[in-house]
């Protein structure tokens, strides 16, 4: 589908469904999203399938409004006006409930004026490529560090904290809920990721609260703690103390 099909099926999908009081803000926000592309660096030769585009165009687009006041963001219908990115880590929950709704109105609103149901896969894996190395980094942690000794010694006593070189790795329980924490830096220079176990269930670990980290950072932490995590019981005690309050 090149630029011009696509223009024209969000301009149709916009007209023929503006009175349907169901889809009269899905309406609204395909003529936006055409008015933005029609000005936008799509490629516009015939040949060009548009839809291969669509997902760095938008991202950059959406980077770019969080710069401008609200009255000046193209996109701001899609973001609520508050998304400084769709693709880089987020520090922020409320950020990142945002991101998830914006990501699902851009799919749903395309899918429908398109009708390629693939499409919502297509942008997704692109939008969602940082937070997914980011669920990789935490299997790769999962495997390496928490299923070989650090579930059973928060077992024992979970507020815990080890030094990794540059990162501290923290770790504590709230209502079986266990965080572990990479830091690095103090007070406004911290800089810090979270992942998320579960008391009773050692095979349930994953993401936790949004990063504070942009992932190049993330990777260097992870891998550091990966990297000096021993295999010996005993030395893995000595090295993840019982943090003491």
């Amino acid at each position: 589908m090149n630029k011009d099909d696509l223009l024209k099926r969000l301009k149709e999908f916009a007209k023929n469904n503006e009175k349907k009081p169901h889809l009269f803000y899905a309406s609204f926000q395909a003529q936006v999203l055409a008015d933005f592309l029609a000005s936008s660096d799509l490629p516009t030769r015939p040949h060009d399938n548009a839809l291969d585009y669509l997902a760095p165009v938008i991202a950059k687009r959406i980077e770019d409004d969080a710069r401008l006041p609200q009255h000046e963001q193209q996109l701001g219908p899609f973001t609520d006006y508050r998304l400084s990115s769709i693709t880089a880590l987020l520090s922020s929950g409320a950020e990142e409930i945002t991101r998830h709704k914006t990501i699902l109105s851009f799919t749903k609103l395309l899918v429908q004026a398109t009708g390629f149901s693939n499409l919502e896969e297509h942008l997704k894996s692109y939008w969602d490529a940082q937070y997914n190395v980011l669920w990789q980094l935490a299997d790769r942690f999962n495997s390496a560090v928490w299923q070989k000794g650090l579930y059973n010694l928060i077992n024992k006593h979970s507020l815990r904290v080890g030094r990794f070189r540059k990162t501290n790795l923290k770790t504590s329980n709230f209502c079986g809920r266990i965080s572990v924490i990479f830091e690095r830096g103090r007070g406004k220079k911290s800089q810090a990721i979270w992942f998320s176990g579960e008391e009773g269930n050692p095979r349930k670990f994953g993401l936790g609260p949004g990063p504070e980290v942009p992932l190049n950072r993330a990777i260097e932490m992870v891998g550091e703690v990966i990297s000096g995590w021993p295999e010996s019981p005993e030395k893995q005690t000595k090295i993840m103390k019982p943090a003491i309050k």
